[in-house]
């Protein structure tokens, strides 16, 4: 009961994972380069 379960749980982290990973590394460059700072657009 408990491999099916820890089974289930290793091939949602492998699949979503990646696609989480990514997205984090791509929200970090973007404020690493100031395009979530509204300084820049507000006059």
């Amino acid at each position: 009961m408990y491999k099916k379960k820890g089974q289930a749980a290793m091939e949602f982290l492998m699949t979503y994972g990646w696609a989480i990973l990514a997205a984090v590394v791509v929200i970090g460059v973007l404020a690493y380069f100031g395009v979530f700072s509204p300084g820049k657009y507000l006059p």
